[in-house]
């Protein structure tokens, strides 16, 4: 049975004492903690100095559960939803992270879930806020030193977790538990041998079809589902658009790609497509196709341009073409002055430098004058 935990970050009026005790007072074992607290067999209330807060909601609170079990747990998470619905609010400083325990994978399966992530993190981005996408505390990629990444692999070697930080923090039931169930489903599909799939973009379908390509990708989308042939579709591609202009050899070529890692048709359903994929339960597969469709039509899809890790490359710098005229300014803007010294001993020391600026005329010990 996989194992998770949750750290809900809120701004309350109550501060963390008075919210543990209203915690034991309904039948969880909690206790107010700082930031170095470590027993995680009891619900703890942490400060965090990432929230922001108000003059009527002025305390940080963070309330982090213990190990608990999918999916016998999530009673104790809408136990402390009531204190928090009541005496705390959030905002767009505060966050959802969802641990899972990975005690039971192997070297493959971290490297498969970081493959995995990065085939799916466009989906997830696009059912979070503005906002969100773009915090500093979940950029997006997989993080290996440091923590502040949508997919944190770091606790894995303390704490036998990975941590799920891009989600924003809600007080709703539903969304927390659907979005723990996606992560534990994750984690389980990664930890299985079933293929991973490239979910491409509809976008990316222009360099194949060229035309506008949610529609063209719906058509495929079905096609593969109904396990047609590569002759199938493009005859039927052909007869619903017949403005479409194509290779056919680049296009079967394309679908035989798509057959085998998998592929995404359109916008609107590309959440429940992978819901489907990684085996999330129907009851929560609607609630997180409902958010993806919501913060689509609100906030638009995320931009292009996915961090792949927390150390990238730098961009290398355009080299300029030598010409002789080059040559010349490169040689005068470093041009060398030779300057002779006389120590206090007599003897003549040859100092060599480059000097960038006007040559200078120096006079030395003896009187004479150097260059």
């Amino acid at each position: 049975m996989r194992t998770f935990g949750i750290e809900l970050e809120t701004a309350s009026r109550w501060g963390r004492e008075d919210i543990s005790c209203w915690l034991k007072d309904h039948g969880l074992n909690a206790e107010m903690a700082e930031h170095s607290g470590r027993d995680y067999k009891l619900w703890q209330v942490k400060p965090d100095a990432t929230i922001r807060v108000n003059r009527r909601h002025p305390h940080r609170v963070e309330l982090v559960s213990p190990v608990l079990d999918w999916p016998q747990g999530n009673r104790q998470i809408k136990t402390m939803l009531l204190a928090v619905r009541k005496h705390a609010t959030i905002n767009d400083s505060c966050g959802l992270h969802v641990h899972v325990g990975v005690q039971d994978l192997e070297r493959r399966h971290f490297q498969r879930l970081r493959k995995l992530w990065r085939a799916v993190e466009w989906v997830v981005t696009s059912s979070l806020p503005r906002k969100r996408r773009a915090n500093d505390q979940c950029k997006r990629g997989v993080g290996h030193r440091s923590k502040y990444y949508a997919l944190n692999m770091m606790p894995m070697w303390v704490r036998g977790t990975v941590e799920f930080r891009c989600h924003h923090a809600t007080m709703n039931y539903r969304k927390i538990v659907s979005w723990v169930a996606f992560c534990v489903a994750l984690v389980d599909y990664a930890r299985s041998d079933s293929p991973i799939p490239a979910i491409m973009r509809p976008e990316l379908l222009t360099t194949v079809f060229h035309i506008p390509p949610t529609k063209v990708g719906k058509i495929v989308a079905d096609c593969l589902a109904m396990d047609l042939s590569r002759e199938r579709i493009v005859a039927r591609v052909r007869d619903e658009i017949p403005e479409i202009y194509f290779g056919t050899g680049k296009l079967t070529r394309q679908i035989s790609a798509f057959r085998r890692r998998g592929i995404l048709g359109s916008n609107t359903d590309s959440m429940t497509h992978v819901c489907a994929l990684l085996g999330v339960q129907p009851e929560h597969i609607s609630v997180l196709s409902e958010n993806f469709k919501r913060m689509v039509r609100f906030f638009g899809k995320p931009p292009e341009a996915v961090s792949t890790g927390d150390s990238p490359r730098p961009r290398p710098r355009p080299q300029r073409p030598w010409t002789p005229a080059a040559r010349v300014e490169e040689w005068a803007s470093s041009r060398i002055a030779v300057h002779f010294a006389t120590g206090s001993n007599g003897h003549g020391n040859f100092i060599l430098s480059t000097d960038t600026s006007t040559t200078t005329t120096s006079t030395t010990t003896d009187g004479t004058e150097g260059r």
